[in-house]
């Protein structure tokens, strides 16, 4: 649930404000939203999470915590959120036209910050 509000609470900070992946907006198309963003938009997010923290513990081997374990493990994690962010971004962007960036950008349409 924390995961939900965090990622729905920065999306909408991010449309409103611009800061820090540009302007942007959500089409009609997405659903209800939760003042600017698709009420989807936090389960999808925490639900990828929780599959790229699962495969990054897969990738790495680990079956056991402790500290230095879990901050390589979030480094992991994040790099393959990012990479399934990236490739969502192009499709959900140009081909199902659900989002857009103001000024677009290099990666098919998406900026690459």
């Amino acid at each position: 649930m924390v995961a939900v509000l965090f990622t729905n609470l920065f999306d909408n900070m991010t449309v409103v404000t611009g800061y820090s992946f540009r302007a942007y907006f959500h089409a009609a198309a997405m659903g209800p939203k939760l003042w600017y963003v698709p009420a989807t938009t936090g389960p999808i997010f925490a639900v990828a999470g929780y599959i790229t923290w699962v495969l990054a513990g897969i990738l790495l081997g680990i079956f056991f915590e402790n500290r230095a374990v879990i901050f390589g493990r979030a480094i992991v994690e994040a790099s393959l959120t990012t990479s399934w962010d990236l490739c969502v971004d192009a499709i959900g962007g140009t081909e199902y036209r659900e989002w857009s960036w103001v000024d677009g950008g290099t990666w098919l349409g998406v900026p690459l910050r």
